[in-house]
């Protein structure tokens, strides 16, 4: 074997075993690295669910301390037990911290469970102000534990991103000693890591990143604000009654349609904001460079695309939301977290006056204790029957006969007694719980007259709808299945609207005002002559009764101006094809006027107050001696 043979074949085996090297420490700084870059994902995934646990018990010892606070302002059994279950569920809470078995951990629950006993042993006998220094210990012990828990999440979503970077660099080495299939398998590995490190950092369902990864960019984004004086803001976005949909059509239906409004929010908002979905039905939207439209703006247009109805399964939803904004440094939040909290109290203000947009103001922070303790009592009287209805006679003008009932939500409170709509519907309207007490009261009303058509009594029944509610795309089948469940025909029920509540968004109305009639119900406007409806769409909504307000019917005999409104209001219903419904008739000078005017029916006190259905029978008794309808 010749000299040049022999050491051409020792460079070969040479250049061999420098491959067979080069690949050897690439396959363990590969595995190494997949290694480390999964455990580090494990982590950060694994200490996002123990700070939701700790958030979880957070929420709960808030609870049991507004229950301990309505015992304590209303001692009754009642709200006793309700303090009892509350603190039940913190027990539950810090068990579900116990199962993380972290040492840390149990120390910190074995800590609150000790202040929790000691605090237990004084809360129901004890002042107030002698159980607030327990409670904000224990507070801060819980606080302090999730904010930890939330830096070691958004400590792992950095160290993946070093991690990516770290591959990144070592590519191009690798390229520089002309190893292609190395290069290659780093380039394999590096995708490896940012899927690992996407993970990690986004939600499954949408692709959006996720709460710890809207953390860090918020961080971040502080961070160059400090240096740099620009302004960032946050727009925090919920959607209305997402709860109502995943229970009703199932939770395949709301993926769908969280997954669609992702889609939306990324078609409206420009590639350098960060758009984030923080869990459930809650999104987040960063805006870190300045100029374009204001973030005022950038809401409403939010809104205006989330009003386009999702078509999932044959059913049309509309995703309505509620969107807070904070800016800083305008609101005075020094950190990622103080940000958020201010749009979170700018979102629930917003929801408090009924949804829509709201900027974050510091006369927020105030808590209305009086309005949270009123809406669980609210809340509990749904659960607990507390809603009764009261029935008010609507009668022919010619001839005194019954032609129907309007029905009237009344509370009868266990400690404050029966208590009138103005005391409670405001509340429900401004914080979405109208819609559970509207199918409330559908199913206390159409079963009252389904009751009276099985005694064979046809009695009309007519029901007030909320702006809110007459804009849910679901009050077609939900009235629907109410009638199907009472056995009473569509055309014994008429829904009252307002004209604001048309005049909120005309288009949607027209559409459930067409389906509604599609069934058979009758439409009436009432309260009218006090809103701004426009004559087109008194022309051309599927509507049957106009009733005139009170305001104008109390003063036409002694005021010709209301005389004449009252005049021009039934002339042109009845040139409608309208009924004319007179209400706050309350004496005969007004019926005599009325009937001259040829207004077809009246309802007011002169006719009958609103009362039980027993003392509705007891009324017609006395009035008429038979039940007759006109």
């Amino acid at each position: 074997m010749s000299r040049v043979v022999r050491r051409g074949l020792r460079r070969d085996r040479l250049a061999f075993a420098g491959m067979a090297t080069v690949l050897l420490l690439l396959a363990v700084f590969a595995v190494s690295t997949a290694w480390r870059t999964s455990d580090t994902a494990s982590s950060a995934a694994r200490a996002g669910e123990i700070e939701e646990a700790y958030c979880d018990a957070s929420d709960a010892l808030d609870a049991e301390r507004a229950r301990l606070l309505e015992y304590h302002r209303s001692p009754s059994p009642e709200n006793l037990h309700g303090f009892i279950a509350a603190s039940a569920g913190v027990r539950a809470t810090l068990a579900g911290i116990e199962s993380t078995v972290e040492p840390r951990d149990l120390a910190i629950v074995a800590r609150v469970r000790e202040q929790h006993d000691a605090y237990l042993s004084i809360a129901v006998d004890a002042e107030t102000t002698a159980t607030e220094p327990v409670f904000q210990e224990m507070s801060e012990s819980l606080g302090d534990a999730e904010d930890d828990w939330s830096d070691v999440a958004a400590e792992g979503v950095r160290d993946l991103q070093a991690s990516e970077g770290f591959l990144m660099w070592g590519t191009p080495i690798v390229f520089g000693l002309g190893l292609i299939p190395l290069a290659l398998f780093a380039r394999l590995l590096s995708g490896y890591q940012r899927a690992l490190r996407h993970q990690a950092g986004h939600d499954s369902l949408t692709g959006l990143p996720n709460r710890a990864e809207f953390g860090v960019r918020m961080a971040a984004a502080l961070d160059r604000a400090a240096e740099s004086g620009a302004e960032i803001t946050v727009l925090l976005l919920d959607l209305d009654r997402f709860k109502e949909i995943n229970d009703t059509l199932g939770h395949r239906t709301g993926d769908q349609l969280l997954a669609t409004v992702a889609d939306r929010l990324r078609a409206v908002v420009r590639d350098s904001d960060t758009i984030a979905r923080l869990g459930g039905d809650e999104f987040a939207l960063l805006i870190t460079q300045p100029g374009g439209d204001t973030p005022e703006v950038v809401a409403q247009r939010i809104m205006d695309s989330l009003r386009e109805p999702v078509v999932i399964d044959g059913v049309a939803l509309v995703a309505e939301a509620t969107i807070g904004i904070a800016r800083h440094p305008r609101d005075g939040a020094a950190t990622a977290g103080e940000l958020l909290q201010r749009a979170d109290l700018a979102m629930y203000s917003a929801k408090g006056s009924g949804g829509g947009i709201a900027s974050y103001q510091p006369s927020m922070d105030e808590t209305d204790a009086r309005k949270l303790s009123r809406l669980a009592e609210l809340r509990r009287a749904l659960t607990e029957n507390e809603l009764v209805m009261h029935y008010q006679p609507l009668v022919d003008v010619g001839n005194s006969k019954l032609h129907g009932v309007e029905a009237l939500v009344r509370w009868q409170h266990p400690e404050e007694g029966l208590l009138g709509p103005i005391e409670f519907v405001p509340l429900a309207e401004s914080t979405g719980l109208i819609h559970d007490m509207t199918r409330h009261v559908l199913r206390l009303a159409i079963g009252q007259a389904g009751e009276w058509l099985r005694a064979g009594e046809a009695v009309p029944i007519s029901v007030n709808i909320s702006t809110r509610c007459l804009l849910d795309v679901t009050l077609p089948d939900t009235v629907e299945a109410v009638l199907a469940s009472a056995g009473l025909p569509a055309s014994l029920l008429t829904l009252e609207i307002t004209e604001s509540a048309i005049m909120a968004d005309p288009q949607r109305s027209r559409e459930v005002l067409s389906r509604l009639e599609a069934l058979g119900t009758r439409i009436a406007i009432d309260d009218f002559g006090t809103g701004y409806t426009s004559m087109a769409y008194l022309r051309d909504l599927p509507i049957h009764e106009l009733k005139i307000d009170r305001t104008f019917i109390s003063r036409m005999v002694g005021e010709s101006k209301d005389a004449i409104i009252v005049h021009t209001a039934i002339d042109l219903a009845h040139r409608l094809g309208l009924t004319t419904v007179a209400e706050g008739v309350e004496d005969e000078n007004t019926m005599t006027a009325l009937a001259d005017l040829d207004c077809d029916l009246v309802q007011g006190y002169l006719v009958g107050r609103p009362m039980a259905a027993e003392q509705l029978r007891d009324w017609l008794d006395l009035r008429l001696n038979t039940l007759g309808v006109s």
